[in-house]
């Protein structure tokens, strides 16, 4: 099944005793493992009826021990293992001697990267009616649809196209992020039938992503003081230094993809590409052509760097910060004096 089809099999179906979340829609996956835990919690203890086993614990016979013994006091028990790829393959064959009669009072979830349909194992647990395939929309249309869907399905709201695609472009496509902007907005329109574009631009104009478009102009015009002020402004914000790393790697990817498309397949069907809302095209459109692809290439390396920096470095965050963005404007510099 997909993952759209989960909420409807969870309110028609009993838990089944397997199920496998697989795809490239990360978020997905992590919703799909919530949306069957809560299930498998309702009207028990949380803490007795889903166990998670971490990587470390994933002895199979320790994990088989979980799934034939239902510890007294609830029903049924769920047994967890994320990014489970490993764990399958090496003990494939345990798995499936165990799925030929599995015990009826508990469910194995796992997560994988991949799924190779055509395994044993696989069309086993597909005949289970266990497998969840979670894909990230491809873009454009498949992203307003998916936005549209989530807002109806989720918070019972409808939201236009247009409203969708200006929070697809706030959000630059990250899943999580139109999630969390679709909370706020359930609760900023209450009882509203609908969310329209006003009300996305409203809550969403604080959103780091048009931010780091800010920042990225100051980059290109080589504006240091700028650009650490623009930085400032967004950490006092509360978003934290790894984060804004993060979200100006993303911007910059973005800028790299349409400058790529542009080389290749002219600036007009870039930006429509890479900018779902039209009013946003020509924005786009005018940055891009402020960076060369040498430029962009280097400096999206530089923030490759950055980002493992505030992920694994001794140093401050707000120093990792500031010496990505003292790099990068002096990039902008020497691009601006040569210019002349």
């Amino acid at each position: 099944m997909y993952f759209s089809d989960l909420e409807r099999h969870l309110a028609r179906s009993p838990l089944g005793p397997v199920y496998v979340a697989y795809g490239n829609n990360a978020f997905e996956v992590q919703e799909a493992v919530a949306a069957l835990r809560a299930k498998a919690c309702e009207g028990q203890d949380a803490s007795l009826a889903v166990v998670e086993f971490t990587k470390e614990q994933r002895d199979a016979g320790v994990v088989m021990d979980a799934l034939l013994s239902v510890p007294m006091f609830v029903t049924s028990r769920m047994v967890v293992l994320q990014n489970a790829g490993e764990f399958l393959n090496r003990h494939r064959k345990a798995l499936e001697s165990y799925l030929e009669r599995p015990c009826e009072s508990s469910v194995l979830v796992m997560t994988v990267d991949k799924w190779n349909r055509k395994t044993k194992l696989s069309q086993r647990i597909e005949a289970l009616g266990g497998d969840i395939a979670c894909w990230a929309p491809r873009g454009g249309r498949d992203l307003i649809a998916w936005v549209q869907r989530r807002a109806r399905a989720v918070h019972g709201k409808q939201i236009d196209a247009g409203a969708a695609q200006l929070l697809a472009d706030l959000c630059q496509g990250d899943l999580s992020g139109i999630a969390a902007e679709l909370a706020k907005l359930e609760l900023y329109v209450g009882a509203a039938p609908a969310i329209a574009e006003k009300d996305v631009s409203a809550v969403g104009m604080g959103y780091s992503a048009y931010q780091t478009f800010d920042l990225c102009d100051t980059l290109a015009d080589g504006d240091r003081a700028a650009a650490l002020r623009v930085a400032e402004a967004l950490m006092a914000e509360g978003l934290p230094p790894p984060a804004l790393v993060g979200a100006l790697r993303s911007t910059l990817r973005r800028l790299l993809d349409t400058r790529l498309a542009a080389d290749r397949d002219g600036m007009a069907a870039a930006v429509a590409k890479h900018a779902w809302n039209p009013r946003d095209q020509e924005e786009l459109r005018r940055r891009v052509e402020r960076f060369p692809v040498e430029r962009l290439v280097a400096a999206y390396r530089r923030l490759l760097v950055a980002d493992l920096e505030a992920k694994t470095s001794r140093y401050p965050d707000r120093l990792i910060v500031e010496r990505l963005l003292l790099a990068l404007s002096s990039q902008g510099r020497r691009a601006t004096a040569s210019a002349r």
